[in-house]
Parts: C-alpha cells; structure tokens; sequence
C-alpha cells in the first residue's frame, strides 16, 4: 500500500510507514518522549537495559547490523548490485554513531584482512576497492530521513526480496538468493 503521506510504498501488513504515517488511525504518528523517560524513572530495578523501548532499540540496531553485514558481503563476493543497494539502505538507516561503526568495519577488513590475504589476485582487489567504496559511501555526508526513504524506494525497484527483507531485517535473504554464501556470514541465533 502507498503512503498518503511520502508515497512509499508499504507491504500490505505495514501498520506504519517509515516517514511515521501510522496506516490504523489514518495519522503521523508522534513519539511520546515521556514514556521513556517515566520508565527510566520508575523502573523497579532502575537498569535501562530492560525497559522494552531500550531492549527493542537494542535488538533493532543488532539486526540492522546482520542486514548490513549480509549485504555488504553479498555484494563484496557476489557482485550483486541490488545487496549494495540493501548495504547502503541499511547503513543510512542506522543511527549517526552505528553509521560511523559500520564504515569502520569496513575500512578495518580493509586495512588488516584483506591485503594479506588478496595478494596479486584480481577479483580480491576489485573485492577490497569495492569494500573502500561503500564504506566511503557510508561516510560521505550526513544522511537525512528523506535519504532513506530514497534508497529505499530504489532498493524496491532494484530488488522486490530483499526490499520486503528490509521490514523484519531478515539477513538470510541473501542466503536464499545465494546458497553458497560463507555460513560465518549467518548471524548467530
């Protein structure tokens, strides 16, 4: 379904869109920063670590992290244009500190694994300069909302599986598309 609001399209079973529209009540959807703030408060054991909000944020940026990682990955060793796409989208989608992580994994596969083990051999160059990129790519500006929502529009026509992986954050897209995937690529779980 297509939001009245940014006119993304939505799978059928979104209940919000990303730009906020919540689909039920016909509405933006306007985050309410007491909540948090009352539990963080109030909590029995006073740990934040489980307050739900704090606990789902949590699980949420270790997924986006896997999406990321099977994406990068995919594109790095398969040449899959659509999975750099998907790269992209999640690294943009991460929060500025988690963005700066994921370009750091990058730049340091780069800089400590992969020379030694590419040597001479022409696909692991092209391998290492492609990894160089998107981690480039990643760090290249300060990425808006209205940036997401762009990759994602183009991760959709690239790509209708991995766009509708992008929801769940479901990783094992990738390895469905391509079985042969190193399994230390699987997240863990």
């Amino acid at each position: 379904m297509q939001c009245p609001n940014c006119g993304l399209e939505n799978p059928p079973s979104a209940m919000w869109c990303d730009c906020g529209y919540d689909f039920k009540n016909r509405a933006m959807r306007v985050p309410d920063k007491t909540t948090t703030v009352n539990q963080a408060q109030h909590h029995p054991k006073g740990q934040f670590g489980r307050i739900p909000v704090l606990r789902q944020m949590k699980q949420h940026a270790s997924r986006l992290n896997d999406y990321f990682r099977a994406a990068a990955w995919t594109w790095l060793l398969k040449r899959d244009e659509a999975a750099h796409v998907a790269a992209l989208w999640a690294a943009v989608t991460a929060t500025g500190d988690q963005r700066a992580s994921l370009a750091a994994y990058l730049r340091g596969l780069a800089a400590d694994f992969l020379p030694t083990e590419v040597g001479s051999d022409e696909q692991g160059r092209e391998a290492l300069a492609r990894m160089l990129q998107l981690a480039a790519e990643i760090s290249a500006k300060k990425w808006s909302m209205w940036d997401g929502l762009r990759i994602r529009r183009a991760l959709e026509k690239a790509d209708r599986e991995y766009y509708s992986a992008i929801r769940p954050l479901d990783p094992t897209v990738f390895f469905r598309r391509h079985p042969d995937l190193p399994e230390w690529l699987l997240p863990e779980g």
